[in-house]
């Protein structure tokens, strides 16, 4: 008797442990799909701050900010890419915090655009870990033209922008080599 008791217990746990396994939504997926193109490999710090801001031209040749791997890839059009190591100081890393916090941008839906006319010619997605908790948020360039209609757009804008200041400012990306050519 003991024994399909005990046999009973380790099967109700084994599918639990299953389902749990196997309960993977279509956003987890796409998720994973894009943080692996962005190149982040590193194991997430609880209750740290990591983000990484990725936007592309060219699929092939995406400029990269990553706090989660410590390297900046900057797109160099006719010149292929560059990658350099990085280490962001505490102070833009709490900058770049505070702009996620004050933008509340774990709010946002996964994907953020407008429906307008404009083809999208820049795509980018952030991907930012606070509070223990990972988000993902991806969109293109058409934000830009329905932030003067929504509001939701006009703060996300506001953020993306004050986001690439910091990133930008970087002594390291300043220091990498200038683009050569261009996209038409």
């Amino acid at each position: 008797m003991d024994s399909k008791i005990s046999l009973s217990w380790i099967i109700i746990l084994v599918m639990l442990l299953l389902v749990g396994c196997f309960n993977v939504t279509k956003e987890q997926t796409m998720s994973e799909e894009v943080i692996n193109k962005g190149g982040r490999n590193a194991e997430i710090k609880q209750g740290e701050f990591d983000i990484e801001y990725c936007y592309w031209t060219d699929a092939s040749r995406r400029n990269v900010f990553s706090t989660y791997d410590n390297y900046i890839q900057k797109d160099l059009v006719d010149a292929g890419i560059a990658k350099e190591e990085w280490h962001i100081s505490y102070g833009d890393l709490k900058e770049l915090e505070n702009i996620v916090r004050d933008y509340k941008l774990g709010e946002y839906n996964e994907k953020v655009m407008s429906e307008g006319v404009m083809e999208p010619i820049e795509e980018f997605y952030i991907i930012f870990s606070i509070d223990g908790e990972d988000y993902l948020i991806k969109g293109d360039e058409t934000i830009f033209e329905g932030r003067a209609k929504n509001k939701e757009n006009e703060n996300f804008c506001k953020a993306l922008e004050k986001l690439e200041y910091v990133f930008k400012n970087q002594e390291t990306y300043e220091n990498m080599p200038k683009s050569e050519g261009g996209y038409e």
